[in-house]
């Protein structure tokens, strides 16, 4: 029988508080929600941060070493903060946390791709109950691509390589395996590498190693 990892993620910064109330905010909500998926049977947490007043996703170092010294200090789970952020974070917004705490896996975006949640905010139209909420998402109307470029993955390859953290790429499309294959060529990732294979108009995800 093969072997099965599950990776519970537990707050992304996709969702908006107005779309449920079970949503986890803040650093001890995200830690309890972690302990409960571990016990459930998962042995990977993806992590996202939110501004514990706001609900909005940050890349706020302070409070990712919180959520992960808590959750370390209740269970073995393997902790694997995004890289992703928010699609208004700079890179050097994004890799702070990796530098800083060095943690065993954290994601990896390869390659530019389309995120449209723009959509999303018809069905909450006049129900908000953050005032960011809406910009939040017409802001990906605008911004039609989300970044890495090249140049942005090298950064983020070699802040890995010396955190010794393992990078689990984010596959949104075929060709996004054309950029991870270009970053193996450069030496700039650990043999053999981690994919996860994304489907979807809202990125719903599927995990293949």
């Amino acid at each position: 029988m093969s072997q099965i990892i599950i990776t519970a993620a537990i707050t992304g910064s996709i969702h908006i508080p107005t779309q449920s109330e079970y949503l986890p905010i803040t650093p001890d909500q995200i830690v309890e929600d972690a302990v409960k998926a571990h016990a459930a049977g998962a042995a990977i947490a993806h992590i996202h941060v939110r501004d514990p007043e706001s609900g909005k996703p940050t890349a706020d170092a302070d409070l990712f070493e919180e959520v992960h010294v808590k959750i370390k200090k209740r269970c073995d789970l393997i902790l694997l903060p995004t890289t992703g952020g928010g699609p208004n974070q700079s890179v050097e917004e994004k890799l702070i946390p990796i530098a800083r705490l060095k943690p065993e896996m954290c994601s990896f975006d390869p390659a530019p791709f389309n995120l449209g949640i723009f959509e999303m905010g018809k069905k909450y139209k006049g129900q908000f109950i953050k005032d960011w909420e809406e910009d939040y998402l017409e802001f990906t109307k605008t911004t039609m691509l989300m970044r890495p470029t090249l140049q942005d993955d090298i950064v983020y390859a070699e802040t890995m390589l010396k955190a010794d953290t393992k990078p689990e790429f984010e596959i949104y499309e075929l060709g996004h395996i054309g950029y991870v294959t270009w970053l193996m060529e450069q030496n700039l990732v650990k043999l053999p590498p981690t994919c996860s294979l994304f489907s979807g108009p809202y990125q719903a995800g599927c995990h293949h190693r």
